[in-house]
């Protein structure tokens, strides 16, 4: 992965991310149980999104040339955008939310169980660590 498709990719990393953290207001605002997750999702989604931007200013730079040639961090952008689209996918009440609607129904249900939710914080911590440590490798 070159330094644009780095770039690129932490982009979409970050437009996912956000996502994530207005489709969790919405939940918040709409759901009566599980407020405690979905307010750690958001504490933990924004952490994620600074260090997403620091990644993004990394690979914007001119000094990215070591970071094109690291096989692992286009993995874990690769994997981490796979994730998070289905994360959105899961999400994104869409088409489901409207059908409700048309039989009068409005309730939105939190989507996911404890325990999803700690498999979800874990996958997220591991891609924060990866971003960091290529964050403090750059700085060394």
């Amino acid at each position: 992965m070159d330094g644009v498709s780095a770039a690129a990719s932490v982009v979409t990393l970050l437009e996912l991310s956000w996502k994530v953290v207005s489709l969790c207001t919405e939940y918040y605002s709409k759901v009566k149980g599980a407020k405690d997750d979905i307010v750690r999702f958001r504490l933990e989604f924004e952490t994620f999104i600074e260090i997403l931007k620091k990644l993004q200013r990394l690979t914007e730079s001119s000094k990215t040339a070591h970071i094109s040639t690291s096989r692992s961090l286009a993995d874990s952008i690769a994997q981490c955008q796979s994730d998070l689209q289905e994360l959105k996918r899961k999400l994104d009440p869409g088409k489901r939310q409207k059908t409700m609607s048309r039989f009068g129904m409005r309730a939105l249900k939190w989507p996911f169980q404890r325990s999803d939710v700690e498999r979800i914080m874990i996958s997220l911590e591991r891609y924060k660590s990866t971003f960091n440590a290529t964050l403090n490798l750059d700085q060394t």
